[in-house]
């Protein structure tokens, strides 16, 4: 059969494209994109969406199912993403902390943004869940203008079930 004959390939992105793997098969480069993605070190880079949406939308290579795998916060990247999504099929992976949508109410909170390193304040009440239920509802609103499917994965737990749901709700069987 065909099993097995896809070609995947790997852009790992900040602020810009960080590395690139070029679309492959068989079991060597399986292996090459995992120990790249059990190996890389993050930087202390921003995350620019754009990036990765205009990288698609300038590549030349037919047939491509994008997977981009973010908590998607950040600068307005809609126009890169219709861009993208009309010349392929993309699939957001959307990492969510349950931690972080159902947090304490202690008060104001001095954290620092790992991506800038500059200390912020941050009012734990209940419009911090709000503005993140807010955001969530907002991003949900723009893959379904641009036909995005969304699968949501919490990191504090295991998604493989969720995966697998995924995958045969998209291939109804």
């Amino acid at each position: 059969g065909n099993r097995g004959k896809d070609h995947i390939g790997l852009v790992l992105f900040s602020d810009k494209i960080e590395k690139v793997i070029a679309p492959g098969r068989g079991n060597p480069h399986i292996h090459s994109i995992m120990e790249t993605l059990f190996t890389i070190e993050s930087g202390d880079s921003k995350t620019d969406l754009n990036v990765p949406f205009s990288y698609l939308a300038s590549s030349k290579k037919k047939g491509v199912l994008a997977f981009v795998i973010s908590d998607f916060i950040g600068e307005s990247f809609e126009k890169s993403l219709n861009v993208a999504r009309k010349k392929y099929e993309i699939v957001a992976i959307r990492c969510l902390d349950k931690n972080e949508q159902h947090f304490p109410n202690v008060g104001t909170l001095r954290v620092k943004d790992i991506e800038s390193g500059e200390f912020v304040e941050i009012d734990t009440g209940a419009r911090f869940g709000e503005a993140i239920s807010e955001r969530i509802k907002l991003q949900n609103k723009m893959f379904k203008k641009h036909a995005v499917d969304v699968l949501n994965v919490n990191v504090s737990q295991s998604f493989i079930a969720d995966v697998v749901k995924f995958f045969r709700r998209r291939m109804r069987y």
